[in-house]
Order: structure tokens, then C-alpha cells, then sequence
């Protein structure tokens, strides 16, 4: 079997996105070119380069040396320089004849499997329950992290690839059973849109995280407009319902969670962003019993924690105290997980309620594909959904033209990265994302990212050392 090296930085990005490649285009000025190669692998680079974690940063070779490439940033400015733009798509004309593809789902790997196969010719019809495509990138992502403008323009390829799109279609058992019957191939692209419950006396006084960051997409009514909020939860959704909640005016918001905030699950620049906004962090705290009282306040009994040794996954464990604390509040919002909403489908799952695959997606249910967060509890982001997507949609289109070897049956060969000794005079400083201050943000949903300049992107760019290290089975 052929290995090719591939480098570092690409290695750990799960889309595999070709960014070597694209920076060396970006140092020669060749931006139409570098945005093209990214598309290949990544349908909407603009979006996701905002609230994507980056982990292809955290492989760069340069990162223990003089700081990572800000791989993120340069492609922020790379894209901007083309979202006002006019995309033209050529649709392939590999396959003799188009076949009918039904996608359930329209957020991150829903839409983009209708890119990779609406480009190859197919007839893709994508139902979802929202009246607009666009998944969580549009009704859970706050403005501030991701303009709707943004979205919807990288996503108008729909128009381009006369792609058929049908909103607030929710999915039941008998609608998915005429799925089955009238197409081709099903890709299940549902996401995990239903939040997760806490084991705790009176949780039907929580507020659910998601539906509050969905209704505010929707436009409802301010329900938190000079009241106390807590958010229980210490991952990037909590933060987001903290910091929204900011935004429309909340008294006081405070986020409660049971660890400290050196082991949120959160990323590090969210949280500081939402403590220099005014978010006071309670830490080493978890409900055990929430009260509706006669007022209509939600009295919030928490049982104190310490951190104790790590646990298997590396993170201190927590070990109750004897101490139990109590406060009032207007609303609770809980925000510690998410699960997925799958009655429909009665194919087979895993015992912790995700849609069971094999290694190329395929379902219990023959010609049922599943992809994205329905088919794992960690790791939940926009990356992983599309780089299944460009997987499957690659083997569904070879099986549908009767190729029925797939390269993607194939392995990686994890091997570490190359050691590279930089040369002290090639050291240089990272150049940070620039955000408006908070005065100018906290109280509005406008984004908080600021461009760089033209000089900042290609000095940036310049610090790329082309360099490779991990190998790749060949085909991969």
C-alpha cells in the first residue's frame, strides 16, 4: 500500500483541507487559486474559518517554537475577499446519469454533501425541519460569531446546483419510509438538536440552551431583557447563551459549572471574551435541586465540588463536599450537552443513542447513510460532520455509477509529525485575531471580528514552512 506524506497541520484537520497548498498560493498572490483549493474539500470556508477550533493549528509545527500559523485568520481574510462575488459552478458530467439523492438535514454535513454531490450531477432533494438551510451555523451560532449574511451568501450554491430544498419539514417514521421507496440514496444529516436533561429534582424548571439560542434567531420575544439568568454548562454553547444573553439586556449572567474554568470543555478565547463582557464564572458547582416558587423564581440548590485526581480522559475529577448552595434566579438555562432526535428511523444504534455505521457510513438500512453529529457523542463540530460528508458522498457516488471499491474502506497510518528545528532567524511572532473592544460589542450582536490588514494577512501567510511529516495511506 502507497503512503504519501502529508503535513502537519492538514494531518490533523478532519476535512483534510489543503491548507499547505493554499498558503503557498496565498504567498504568491494567487488568492482565486488558494480559494478554489480550499472548496474542494471545504464548501463554505468563510463560515466555518469563524467557528471552527482550529485543530490544525494545534499540529503546526511552529507552534512550540515561535507560536502556530493562524490558520484560521488568514483563511477569514482570504474568503472576505471574495464573499461579495458571484460564484459560477461547472457541474460534472462524470456520471452518465443523475441519480436521486434524498439529505435529511441541512446544517454543516447536510449542506455539504449537497454541494459535493450536486457538483458531480445528481438530483439532490434536502429536507429540514428550519424554514431556511443552514443548520446550527444558523439558528445556534450567535450573530456575533457568524453573520447570517455570511452563511447564506457561501451557501447560494443551492441556486447554482438547482438544488430542491423543502423547510419546516419535520421527519416522521411514515415520511422516512417514502424516503426509502423514492430515492436512490438517503443521507442522514439530522444533527443533535435536542437538549440534554439533568438528573435533578424539578428539571422541568431548566430552560433549554438551544431552543433559547434558536428563538433568538427567530426573532421571538426577549425573555431575559433586566433579569438574573445562570447557564449551567461549560462548553462553547453555554458560553454562547451567556454572551447572548449579554446582548439582549440580562441584569445579571452568571455561568455555573462543576469543574473549574481550566477544564471547560469551552475554548479559551470564548471564555475570556465572555468574562470581559461581564459573565461572572461560579465554578465547582452543580444543581441538585431547582424550586419554582409562588414569585415565579427559580431557587437554585448547588452541591459543591473540589477537584480530586484525573480521570480517564485526562481531566481532574470532582468530589462532593458537604456544602450545598443556594441562590435565586429569573431563568436557568441548561446547556451541558445535546442529543439527537431520531425516532424516525428504526435501523440499528449504539447503546449511548447515536445511529450505528459501518466505516462508510452506511446504516443497519441498506442505502441509508447516517454522518455528523447522529453518529458520535464527542468531537461534535462542523469539520467532522463535513469531512464525513466528502466521504460518503465520494463512495455514494462510486457505488450509484457500480464502482463499488472504495478508497475510503481504507486506514491512516498515524505517524508523528517531523521535528523541524527552526532557525532562530526564521523565529516570528503569531499574529492574533484583532476584536472590537468591549464596550463596542457586548451590547449588540455585531461581529466582533476585525480584519487584518492586507500586510498582516501575507506576513502572516510568510511564516508557513511548507513543511510535511505524516504519512497517509494513498487514497486518503
Amino acid at each position: 500500500m502507497k503512503e504519501k506524506k502529508i503535513p502537519p497541520c492538514e494531518f490533523n484537520c478532519p476535512a483534510r483541507v489543503n491548507i499547505r497548498d493554499s498558503i503557498n498560493l496565498i504567498k504568491q498572490q494567487r488568492f482565486a487559486d488558494a480559494i478554489n483549493l480550499i472548496k474542494t474539500k471545504l464548501p463554505f470556508p468563510a463560515s466555518i474559518s469563524r467557528i471552527c477550533p482550529h485543530p490544525c493549528e494545534l499540529n503546526c509545527t511552529r507552534k512550540f517554537k515561535d507560536g502556530a500559523i493562524n490558520i484560521h485568520q488568514i483563511r477569514i481574510f482570504l474568503t472576505d475577499i471574495f464573499l461579495n462575488q458571484k460564484r459560477d459552478l461547472a457541474i460534472s458530467k462524470k456520471n452518465k446519469a443523475p441519480k436521486k439523492i434524498c439529505i435529511v438535514g441541512a446544517g454543516a454535513g447536510g449542506i455539504s454533501c449537497a454541494y459535493f454531490l450536486g457538483l458531480c450531477g445528481h438530483d439532490i432533494f434536502i429536507f429540514d425541519q428550519m424554514p431556511e438551510p443552514g443548520g446550527m451555523l444558523k439558528y445556534g451560532v450567535p450573530e456575533y460569531r457568524l453573520p447570517k449574511k455570511i452563511l447564506d451568501h457561501e451557501i447560494n450554491f443551492f441556486h447554482a446546483l438547482n438544488i430542491n430544498f423543502f423547510g419546516n419539514i419535520k421527519i416522521n417514521k411514515q415520511r422516512f419510509n417514502i424516503l426509502k421507496k423514492k430515492f436512490d440514496a438517503v443521507i442522514l444529516a439530522i444533527g443533535a438538536w435536542a437538549g440534554k436533561e439533568m438528573s435533578c429534582e424539578g428539571k422541568e424548571n431548566f430552560y433549554d440552551g438551544i431552543k433559547f439560542l434558536r428563538d433568538i434567531k427567530l426573532g421571538k420575544k426577549n425573555i431575559v431583557k433586566n433579569k438574573k439568568i445562570a447557564v449551567i454548562g461549560g462548553g462553547n454553547t453555554a458560553i454562547d447563551i451567556c454572551r447572548s444573553a449579554l446582548r439582549l439586556n440580562a441584569k445579571k449572567v452568571i455561568n455555573i459549572y462543576r469543574r473549574t474554568k481550566n477544564e471547560m470543555p469551552a475554548e479559551a478565547s470564548e471564555i475570556n471574551d465572555a468574562m470581559e463582557e461581564g459573565v461572572i464564572f461560579k465554578e465547582l458547582l452543580s444543581p441538585e435541586k431547582i424550586i419554582n416558587d409562588d414569585r415565579n423564581k427559580k431557587i437554585l440548590f448547588m452541591q459543591k465540588y473540589e477537584l480530586g485526581e484525573k480521570d480517564i480522559d485526562g481531566r481532574a475529577s470532582i468530589i462532593k463536599t458537604n456544602e450545598i448552595i443556594k441562590e435565586e434566579f429569573d431563568f436557568v438555562i441548561l446547556a451541558i450537552g445535546q442529543d439527537i432526535e431520531s425516532d424516525f428511523f428504526d435501523g440499528e444504534k449504539n447503546p449511548d443513542g447515536t445511529i450505528k455505521v459501518n466505516n462508510v457510513f452506511e446504516t443497519s438500512e441498506k442505502k441509508v447513510f447516517c454522518i455528523g453529529d447522529a453518529i458520535r457523542i464527542k468531537n461534535r463540530i462542523a469539520i467532522n460532520a463535513i469531512a464525513d460528508a466528502k466521504k460518503v458522498c465520494d463512495y455514494i457516488n462510486n457505488v450509484l455509477l457500480g464502482e463499488e471499491n472504495c478508497c475510503y474502506k481504507k486506514n491512516f497510518v498515524e505517524n508523528k509529525p517531523i521535528d523541524l528545528k527552526i532557525n532562530s532567524k526564521l523565529m516570528s511572532t503569531r499574529l492574533e485575531m484583532k476584536k472590537k473592544c468591549v464596550i463596542e460589542r457586548k451590547n449588540n450582536f455585531d461581529e466582533v471580528i476585525l480584519p487584518w490588514s492586507r500586510e498582516d494577512f501575507l506576513k502572516e501567510a510568510s511564516r508557513c514552512l511548507n513543511c510535511r511529516g505524516c504519512k497517509l495511506n494513498d487514497g486518503e
